[in-house]
């Protein structure tokens, strides 16, 4: 059986077709989209990604316009999605529905989408928060004679100011 006949999204195409050129080689569609050949299968095997055509030896083509998705789906994963969750996100493409909901389902992607970026600025925010107080703690160890060690348990209470060292600064010592 062949590729084309596992998928039924898959067109079974011909080198000669027009169509295909047009369209990416799995090679240039994953260094286009920044990831690896190994990624795009992987994708491709739980159904977030389909090719839209496969060649008679077997290659793999994709639209141009699916790299959207591919950067969707690795903007949606670095927020800490599981691609579970994402293909559910993204499975607005594949039901048919009428255009009221489709719409809509594709606003509450977009909306999770936006939920989830906030909620990580909000983090990275707090993480530049404490390397600027550990920053701000370095500027009083470089006045200090201590020597960060075992003895001292590594400055973690500072003996020139008695506070307790930032965390991401008392894991360097």
């Amino acid at each position: 059986m062949s590729a084309s006949n596992q998928n039924p999204n898959v067109n079974d195409r011909r080198a000669g077709d027009s169509a295909q050129q047009a369209d990416l080689r799995i090679g240039d569609f994953a260094r286009l989209g920044g990831t690896n050949l190994r990624t795009l299968r992987y994708y491709e095997q739980l159904g977030l990604i389909t090719p839209t055509a496969r060649s008679e030896g077997g290659f793999r083509f994709f639209r141009r316009a699916d790299l959207g998705r591919l950067q969707m789906i690795r903007s949606l994963q670095s927020l800490g999605l599981e691609l579970a969750q994402i293909k559910e996100l993204l499975g607005e493409r594949d039901t048919e529905r009428s255009r009221e909901a489709m719409l809509a389902g594709v606003r509450e992607t977009v909306e999770k989408h936006a939920q989830l970026l906030d909620e990580k600025i909000e983090q990275l925010q707090g993480e530049r928060l404490e390397l600027g107080k550990a920053l701000s703690q370095l500027d009083e160890c470089e006045t200090c004679e201590e020597i960060p060690n075992a003895e001292n348990q590594f400055c973690k209470s500072c003996s020139k100011c008695g506070h307790p060292l930032p965390t991401n600064l008392g894991a360097l010592f």
